[in-house]
């Protein structure tokens, strides 16, 4: 068979396919083991809490740091302005006093 291909040539070219299949099948079954003992570890998990409620809790604590940190800060800007609202009106208080003992 000059220029075709022969019936050898296609039946190893079948049995190297099929050999590719079975490795890849052999190695789908450790991944389908190692992924069943990952999803049983973050939803289940595997004797302690799930990571998923890990991951939950160390979410909410940080919103509610950044919460608190935030209420903090709005109470010391609230303060401020008030020091100094009074710190004014005191002055202006005893600048009128002033003023009113000058001119009396």
């Amino acid at each position: 068979m000059a220029g075709g291909i022969s019936n050898t040539q296609i039946y190893n070219e079948l049995k190297d396919i099929s050999v590719s299949i079975a490795r890849i099948d052999g190695r789908m079954v450790n991944v389908e083991s190692a992924s069943s003992k990952l999803m049983k570890v973050v939803i289940d998990g595997n004797g302690t809490r799930p990571l998923t409620e890990q991951v939950k809790e160390l979410q909410d604590a940080r919103k509610a740091d950044c919460k608190a940190k935030e209420e903090k800060k709005e109470s010391k800007t609230k303060w401020d302005t008030r020091t100094w609202a009074l710190a004014v009106s005191i002055f202006l208080l005893v600048a009128g006093q002033v003023v009113q003992l000058i001119f009396k």
